[in-house]
């Protein structure tokens, strides 16, 4: 089969094709589940064609996912109980209610349900039909059973109503014994990349790991946490003895016991305003948890982002550090004169007519 189409990031999944990198049936399901843009009809469909074209295996224990003698009948047990969880939250049942919450465009994520409950899925439904026009990227739904707060089901879907995941708790008839999100995020594996040191990439996923913007955010890299200690040094890292000793010891301790919050790439993000809605120029350095998700960046560097190019610059030796310093220094307080300047109580007439602002050309 072709798993390298599962492959979410359009560099990553061309880079495995050109050197023909070849995954295990382990690590395909795991690419299937890690790819949150298809419906879970077509990660159904994608585990079954797994299960017909590659050869079944053992999966060793790990510190945070069990040991299983079948990956196969593994599949087999979250197909099914995913299919029934969705045949049970759509079922008619007198004594459940209803909450759900969305995240629209330009959203980083889910708003809040405010607690608001309702008896009939029709008529969430048809509210949300009402609300076209706020670009719903997707639906969370939760049933709630009233003869026990621990009983429950949550679904979600994408804006035109496909399923995309769905979980439960304490569902009677249904073996959700092993859930097949917590057995996939004990996993780690090792997937090629054609990345460096001071790329500028790219990311879906926040900083810190879990939420999923509806724009890719850039920021420059540092390491990947599946580079080699030979491997980083041709990408660009400059390491000590010592530090060589150290990465090639810590992957081989990823490879045996590390999971999905191990897979990270390591880099410098940037900085926010207080209410998250453009950058300041200024940064720090973190880690991400997906590093399969990158890509390169493409677009353009407004406002704050400009300062990822003297980073890249720097990191690559194009520039010495104190015009890496005094570039940074510089958009920096650019982007703050534009914030006190955005904060005037003026129109942009007058901002023009007292000098703060360049006259704007104005079409008759």
């Amino acid at each position: 089969m072709n798993i390298y189409k599962y492959i979410r990031s359009k560099d990553v999944r061309e880079y495995n094709e050109r050197v023909g990198h070849r995954f295990t049936a382990t690590e395909s399901a795991f690419l299937v589940w890690l790819n949150y843009e298809i419906t879970l009809k077509e990660k159904h469909d994608a585990w079954r064609e797994i299960m017909r074209d590659m050869k079944d295996e053992e999966v060793p224990k790990r510190v945070n996912a069990d040991y299983a003698p079948s990956l196969f009948a593994l599949l087999n047990k979250f197909i099914e109980a995913d299919n029934r969880l969705i045949d049970e939250f759509y079922k008619k049942d007198e004594r459940t209610v209803y909450s759900y919450r969305y995240i629209c465009k330009g959203d980083s994520s889910f708003g809040e349900d405010f607690g608001r409950i309702y008896s009939d899925l029709g008529y969430i439904q048809g509210e949300l039909r009402k609300d076209s026009d706020l670009d719903i990227l997707r639906v969370e739904y939760t049933k709630k059973y009233l003869s026990s707060h621990c009983r429950r089901i949550t679904l979600e879907t994408d804006g035109s109503g496909n399923v995309m995941s769905v979980d439960g708790d304490f569902i009677q008839g249904i073996d959700l014994s092993i859930k097949k999100d917590e057995f996939f995020e004990g996993l780690w594996i090792d997937v090629p990349t054609p990345f460096r040191k001071g790329d500028i990439v790219c990311s879906k996923k926040t900083p810190f790991g879990y939420n999923i913007y509806s724009d890719s955010k850039p920021f420059v890299l540092l390491s990947l946490a599946n580079w080699s200690a030979k491997e980083a040094e041709e990408r660009g890292e400059k390491l000590s003895e010592k530090d060589k000793a150290w990465k090639d010891k810590h992957l081989k301790y990823l490879k045996e016991y590390g999971d999905i919050t191990d897979m990270t790439a390591c880099g410098y993000f940037l900085n926010s305003d207080d209410c998250g809605r453009c950058y300041t120029g200024g940064f720090y350095s973190e880690v991400m948890h997906d590093y399969v998700d990158l890509e390169y960046y493409r677009g353009e560097f407004n406002g704050g982002e400009r300062v990822l190019l003297p980073i890249k610059y720097h990191l690559g030796g194009d520039i010495d550090e104190e015009t890496f310093a005094k570039a940074c220094e510089i958009i920096k307080k650019q982007e703050e004169i534009k914030e006190e300047i955005d904060c005037l109580n003026l129109l942009d007439e007058w901002k023009e007519k007292i000098g703060i602002i360049k006259k704007q050309k104005r079409s008759k």
